[in-house]
């Protein structure tokens, strides 16, 4: 597996609103404020969800309740399904975050109760408190029509009623590619799993794996809805193949947001890294087919993960400063500062030598010195 790096990332994701510290080599230009995206570094999956849900910094499940959307399509091991301890740990946080009460729901390829028996997660469910809603088991009054305009869907389709009437729902997704048209597979492609299938008397998965604008299809079921929360689990992804089975890589790392094409876009930025394939590598993160708006969609009124790229590799100003590619930016909760390319350098020394400096003070201060001969001594405090 290929090492990852800052400069990597964002020479491959072209900074997809991600909060951290990052090398801009190409700002993009939003048709709306940029997205958030929390991303972590790690091999432990508890961790990983608690650290990107505090690092996004936001609470949508406290005092309501709320409904879980996970990669259940098989049973296949991780990162073909998602992983039990993955979806353990969400819930956990989810109770600890105050939520009123959480329920799953899931439509799987095969049927779906199999699906939960064959992962071994019902008992761990009921364990902890969550209600399990068998998209399998719905009535047809409860599989919602919708006819967008536009369509590419020949009658339109249908959505669980469930998804459609969630007071909040948290979707969690894998870290993979998709061999059957989909390219990817990360949290657009994760709500196939609200449509239904021919089990429930619907040919919509003939219609969408026969047709050449599958992703389309696929970015027009993600506009009625829109997740509160989408949590990536990309400790373990698959590079080729997918979506149940694929080539195998580490990419140990962990990604929360509120928006579905944010987090996609950085998501394939990371598969780039770890060595994808062609259709991966060869492509521009937003020349991607999957990233599509509905022709007279008003869904940008509803949620930001209906944006227009308008431009990339271009200056940009952001609160009134004036960010070129390139430039060093470096953003943590207490807010962002940006560093024009021209200046870095010099910079960075003078940031380091500040570091040191005060290190030197700190060091003094817990040795004895008092506060007034520290400053006296090195002029800093």
């Amino acid at each position: 597996m290929k090492e990852w790096n800052r400069r990597d990332f964002l020479r491959y994701s072209g900074a997809c609103g991600v909060m951290f510290t990052s090398k801009l080599n190409g700002g993009i230009a939003m048709g709306s404020a940029l997205s958030r995206v929390a991303l972590l570094k790690t091999d432990n999956r508890k961790e990983g969800v608690k650290g990107v849900l505090k690092g996004l910094g936001i609470n949508p499940v406290k005092g309501i309740n709320v409904l879980i959307k996970p990669n259940f399509n098989t049973a296949d091991l991780t990162p073909g399904s998602t992983h039990n301890d993955t979806l353990a740990a969400l819930v956990e946080e989810i109770w600890a975050m105050g939520a009123k009460s959480i329920s799953l729901g899931e439509r799987s390829f095969p049927v779906t109760q199999e699906v939960m028996e064959q992962k071994g997660i019902l008992p761990i469910l009921e364990k902890l408190g969550v209600k399990v809603i068998d998209f399998d088991l719905l009535d047809g009054k409860d599989w919602v029509l919708f006819r967008p305009k536009e369509s590419h869907w020949p009658n339109g389709f249908r959505i669980a009623r469930p998804i459609v009437d969630a007071e909040c729902l948290v979707s969690t997704c894998c870290l993979k590619t998709h061999q059957f048209g989909g390219i990817f597979t990360l949290s657009l492609k994760l709500h196939v799993g609200v449509v239904p299938t021919s089990r429930h008397g619907y040919d919509y998965m003939g219609q969408l794996h026969g047709s050449p604008n599958q992703r389309k299809m696929i970015a027009e079921i993600n506009e009625p809805f829109k997740p509160a929360l989408v949590i990536l689990d990309g400790i373990d992804a698959f590079v080729d193949g997918g979506p149940a089975t694929g080539k195998r890589a580490k990419g140990n790392v962990f990604l929360a947001s509120t928006d579905r094409v944010a987090i996609d876009a950085v998501g394939v930025a990371i598969l780039k890294i770890l060595g994808s394939n062609d259709r991966i590598m060869k492509t521009k993160v937003f020349k991607l087919p999957n990233y599509y708006v509905p022709e007279g969609s008003t869904a940008h009124k509803f949620h930001c993960s209906r944006q227009r790229v308008k431009a990339v590799d271009v200056t940009v100003q952001i609160g009134g400063v004036q960010i070129a590619p390139g430039d060093l930016v470096f953003a943590d909760a207490d807010g962002m500062v940006a560093v024009p390319q021209a200046v870095e350098r010099e910079a960075l020394a003078a940031a380091w030598e500040k570091v040191r400096a005060e290190n030197q003070v700190r060091d003094e201060i817990r040795a004895g010195m008092k506060a007034g001969e520290v400053f006296r001594k090195y002029g800093v405090l």
